[in-house]
């Protein structure tokens, strides 16, 4: 695996193009990819490139016990100043980390993008004929989906696909030819 810190400085060049070469190096050395320091501060862009290349995404300030880091405050409220960890967690940062995403995909994805605004989620992909395994994408049902979701199949073969929420924050897709 090939994890980078999203440390992007805007005077030497854009995220796109960083992570344009990012992404080269990934499929030269044919590893799987992390984005790191995803901070949810300098706006969805992070999010959104992770989307696009299909890359795992952490983020490392989850902490109480110490001093904050110097960029972010990770899930707390770096102001709070109760004694329970629990009356210090921003809800608002912890939805934006609790982002859908495909889990598995028993396929080719041709495409995902996640709204964090609206919660929208899109996933394309080309099922993989031989692959009797399920799709799983993650939602989080505690954070984001409280009130119930709902899940919408289009394309060709959607009349072949059948979903189902066997456990909390996870919808399994089969695709039955």
């Amino acid at each position: 695996m090939l994890a980078f810190h999203n440390s992007v400085l805007p005077d030497n060049f854009t995220e796109p193009y960083y992570y344009d070469k990012k992404i080269k190096e990934i499929e030269r050395l044919g590893v799987a990819g992390a984005v790191t320091e995803t901070n949810n501060a300098e706006g969805e862009i992070k999010f959104l490139l992770g989307d696009y290349y299909g890359l795992s995404w952490m983020h490392w300030a989850y902490k109480r016990y110490a001093g904050w880091t110097w960029d972010s405050s990770g899930l707390f409220d770096s102001s709070c100043t109760s004694s329970n960890i629990y009356d210090c967690i921003n809800n608002s940062t912890v939805r934006t980390f609790a982002r859908t995403y495909p889990h598995a995909v028993a396929g080719k994805t041709l495409n995902f993008t996640y709204n964090d605004t609206t919660t929208f989620a899109s996933l394309e992909y080309v099922p993989k004929e031989d692959c009797k395994l399920p799709t799983e994408i993650f939602i989080s049902e505690s954070w984001v989906y409280t009130n119930g979701f709902e899940v919408e199949v289009e394309g060709d073969l959607a009349s072949h696909v059948t979903w189902t929420n066997p456990k909390k924050n996870f919808i399994f897709v089969t695709v039955d030819e």
